[in-house]
This record gives structure tokens, sequence and C-alpha cells, in this order.
């Protein structure tokens, strides 16, 4: 009896014969790239607190390629969606961000949204806005969680870093999950 092909989906939605690509593993490897800066708001020389604005993405900027393939149907776009985060999943717990990529939101897999945010330096200090963000065959997940880190101006000394969960409808929830990242 002749062996079958494994056939199944890449990360970029694409089907493939799993026995011709086994060779190719760059398919198969979510590359995740730990904390993306959204933002840098500095209030190092200010005697007042310093109001920045950003635009907050969260969800997921699928490819060209992936976007049409996933318009054919409500089965076809679940099917990609899994296969996606189904390779993400197998990276289990980022070591960087603490994201959990077993567990991934709804809000994240969803195609992207943008949001216009504002946020506040205090006078004398650097805010860091970092967002924990992974790619699959060039499919951006940028998630709800982001890393809020505040700096002091003159030595660039970490003052306080601490973790939230960004949701589409505004709300910002604290993470619990306070360990120093590398």
């Amino acid at each position: 009896m002749p062996v079958q092909a494994e056939v199944g989906l890449l990360c970029t939605g694409r089907r493939y014969n799993y026995n011709a690509l086994a060779r190719n593993n760059e398919y198969f490897k979510p590359v995740f790239k730990e904390f993306a800066v959204v933002l840098r708001c500095d209030a190092t020389g200010a005697a007042e607190p310093s109001e920045c604005s950003y635009l907050e993405k969260i969800g997921t900027k699928y490819t060209t390629e992936t976007s049409e393939h996933m318009s054919f149907s409500a089965g076809v776009y679940a099917e990609i969606q899994a296969s996606v985060f189904g390779n993400m999943a197998k990276m289990g717990i980022s070591a960087k961000t603490g994201y959990d990529w077993t567990k991934t939101s709804a809000v994240t897999m969803d195609k992207e949204e943008s949001f216009q945010v504002k946020a506040t330096a205090p006078p004398g200090k650097v805010l860091h806005i970092e967002q924990a963000v992974g790619q699959c065959g060039g499919n951006k997940a940028q998630t709800e969680m982001f890393r809020i880190r505040h700096t002091s101006g003159e030595t660039g000394e970490v003052l306080s870093v601490r973790h939230e969960r960004h949701l589409r409808n505004g709300e910002i929830h604290p993470v619990d999950d306070q360990r120093e990242f590398n």
C-alpha cells in the first residue's frame, strides 16, 4: 500500500504536502519578536507631564495571500486561523514576554484593528510602551499584552515596569505577573 503524503496548512494558510516541504522548515516555525516598541514618550527636560499619542494595533495582520484565502468562506477562514495559531501554540509560553501562545485570545486571532491612544510621561522620565508580538509565515499577531516601562530621562535606569492587557473597548487590565524580563 503506498504511503500517503500528509496534507495540511502552513502558517500562510496555503495547503502543503508535508513530504515535499520537509526539507524547508521555515514554513512551520513561528517567529517571536518578543516586545515591539509602540511608543517612546520622552519628558526628560519637561517640568510638566508630556502627553503623547500613538496608533495601537491589536489583532493579526494577515498577509495579502492569507487574507484572500480566508475570504472564500467562514470555514476556510476558521481553518486558516486554526493553522496559524496552532503553529504558534507549539512555542508555548514566551520566556521573554510571558505571553502564553497556547491560550491565544480571540482578540489576538481576529483581524487587526487600530485605535488612537494617548499616554502621559511624567516629568524627567521616558515612557516606553511595548507590545508582545509574534509572526508566522508573514502573518503578524499583535497581542493585547503590553509592557509599560518608565526610565530615568538622565540615566536610562528602569524605574518601574508593569504589564497590562489592553482590550478593544478601551479597557486596560493589570496583569499580575510582574517578573523581570531581559
